[in-house]
This record gives C-alpha cells, structure tokens and sequence, in this order.
C-alpha cells in the first residue's frame, strides 16, 4: 500500500474515486492542492483533488483528481466553476485553470499558462485578474483572465525588491498576495525582508493594485500568512520564522501594531498557516517541524490574542481550514500524507484533541471549500 517513501498508491486513490464519484448531495465540496514532487522524490500524487465532506459524521471522501505538477496552492472562482493552482517550480512556474462541476466534484481539463516567477506558493482573484505570491522570485505576478474566467497570459510581474526602503535588507521572499475585506484591498507579505504591503484597487497600472501603506517588522519576524477579522478592524499576521502573531489594528486611516502573541513555543521556526473562525471570536495557527500541531487563541475586544490550547496533529500540517458551518477543523498534514479532522466547539474554540476521521491524500498542501 505505501511505498518507500510512505506515499498512498495510486490504486487505492483509485479504488477510493470509483466509490465515491457520484452527486455530492447534502455534502460539501472540498478542494485539495498537493506536491507530486518532494525532495527529488515523487509522492503519488495526481494533482488537485476534490473531496466530499459530510458535515454530520465529518467523513471525507475523494471525488475526483486532475492531473497538475506541484499544484501546491488553490484558489476558487464560484462565478465561474473553475480552480485556478499555482505550479510551484523554479522554471516553467505558472498557473493551471481547472474546470469543475459543483454538483459531481468532477473536473475538467487542466490548461496552463507560464509566466510566474519562480516558486509561486500562493494564488487568489482580485480585481478582476489572477494574482500569485512567487517565493523564490520575490514577486507578485499578475494574469490577466477573459470573460469565461479563464487565464490568457501574463500582464505584469511586480518585483517587491522595487519597494525596498532598505539597502541592507535581505532577499525579497513573497509568501502571501491575499485579498481582505470583501476584495477591497490587498495584503502581500514579504518574508525575506519582513516586510507587509498594504494595497488597494488600481485601474491605472497592470498590476490592478497600487501599494499605499507598508509594515515592516522586527528582523528574524518572517511574515507568512495573514487573516483578518469579519468587521475588517484587526489584521493578525503569522511570522514563519519567529513563531510570533502580530496583530495589527485597521480602523482609520492608520495601520497601527496592537501587540504580539507567541503561536510557536519550542523554537521550530516553522509556523505555517492562520485562520479566525466565521464569527472572528477565535484565531488558529498551526506549527510544523517540532511538536507539529495546531494553536488556538480568544480574539479580545482590543484585538489582542489569549492562548486557550494547543492540539497536536500529524506531521508537518502544512495548512488547514475551518468547515463552512464552523463545527470542524481539517488539517493537511503533508509528510503524513492525510488529511486530519478535528470537532470544533463554536462558543469555546476548542478543538477535541481525538481525530473525527481522517483521509489518506499524498502530500496535502491546500484545503479549500467551495462555498
């Protein structure tokens, strides 16, 4: 069933669709972004996946795969029925589009389109065009899409180096280009130079964006990835590096650091993903490398963070995603190769330490509902 490196064959995967492709009904619809590639070392993995999930029982079960290279990160146009998937690599890095029935979880044709820079690890829609965080290029590329939704090339690549303040500072490391409050700005943070930019509609420039307020945090800070609160007020950022949450305040017309709370407590520098639950009481963040779990906090009035509880997960859970209805937590856990559920208490945020079920996927990276 595995083989050397630990990875799920694909029989089983098969066996698994087979069973399970059928109309989705009363469950929802998942999707699941994964490396086919680690290490120099294939996963068994096909691509992207779609999975169901049943909100009663909190079973997964898979749907249905298309075929991608390192489609590490997702993103998901509901006006369209299409999933959009960076592919992370150094050379020929782009995006693939990726049709998909919401009634079946069956998808259609992938089709890429070169151009990213190297190593996109992020993808999101905003102002009309297809925006990826590119890492080891230290860019956000921008692609410009049809009226059908589907991607038709490059428009632009904005190198983050070119808002440097710095001469000294090191370099640029782009991890997140994420939309907040309803698309109406933007937020792209910069790991390499610990820096987060502020940036909101622009019909004047490529981009669709211009940048008008930027963060810049403590060195050894590392931001990753942010969320923001359902009124937009507090925007909590997550530093990969220094395992430390900085929450920052967004009411008026000043971006002002509220305070810090400590997500990593063993020193593992590999803080990875963050969530607030639908009705902003409450903010996960998980861990990797050393005692891999997952973080949970009471988000206060003032918008400072109060540790409640530390759950630990399999390894690695690279991302995870809070269910629709708010009663679940799924974790990927990538060097485990599954897909963890957890229950949820709605009124308290904690998190049941016993799994409800899990799922076997190569490699998950991203989970995200079609809503």
């Amino acid at each position: 069933m595995r083989n050397n490196f630990g990875i799920i064959s694909n029989s089983v995967l098969a066996v698994a669709m087979l069973t399970s492709c059928e109309q989705i009904c009363d469950k929802q619809l998942l999707i699941c972004g994964t490396y086919t590639e680690m290490r120099g070392a294939q996963t068994g993995s096909h691509g992207v996946y779609s999975l169901a999930f049943d909100a009663k029982t909190g079973i997964l079960s898979v749907l249905d795969s298309a075929q991608a290279y390192n489609p590490s990160y997702v993103a998901i146009s509901n006006e369209h029925n299409l999933i959009y998937a960076v592919k992370e690599t150094g050379k020929d890095a782009g995006v693939y589009t990726i049709p998909c029935n919401k009634n079946t979880g069956k998808f259609g044709v992938a089709e890429f389109c070169e151009g990213a820079s190297a190593d996109p690890c992020y993808v999101a829609l905003f102002n009309g065009k297809l925006l990826t965080a590119d890492y080891s290029g230290g860019a956000v590329t921008v692609f410009g899409m049809n009226d059908n939704g589907k991607v038709d090339g490059r428009l632009t690549c904005v190198n983050l180096a070119d808002n440097s303040i710095s001469t000294d500072e090191k370099v640029s490391h782009a991890h997140t280009v994420n939309p907040i409050n309803n698309e109406s700005a933007l937020v792209i943070t910069d790991l390499g130079t610990h820096r987060v930019y502020f940036a909101v509609k622009s019909q004047t420039n490529n981009s669709g964006f211009a940048i008008t307020d930027t963060v810049q945090l403590e060195k050894g800070f590392g931001p990753r990835h942010i969320d923001v609160t359902p009124d937009g007020k507090y925007c909590y950022i997550l530093g990969e590096l220094s395992g430390l949450i900085q929450s920052l305040c967004l009411d008026g017309k000043n971006i002002k650091k509220v305070g810090s709370a400590v997500c990593d407590t063993v020193g593992a520098h590999g803080s990875a993903d963050i969530h607030i639950s639908p009705d902003g009481k409450f903010l996960y963040a998980s861990n990797r490398l050393k005692d891999d779990g997952i973080r949970v906090f009471a988000i206060e009035e003032n918008g400072n963070l109060t540790n409640l509880q530390y759950v630990l997960t399999g390894r690695h859970p690279r991302n995870f995603t809070l269910s629709p209805d708010g009663n679940y937590i799924l974790v990927a856990c990538r060097d485990d190769n599954r897909i963890e559920v957890y229950r949820r208490s709605k009124s308290t945020g904690i998190i049941t330490p016993e799994r409800v079920s899990e799922l076997q996927v190569p490699a998950p990276v991203c989970l995200k509902f079609i809503k």
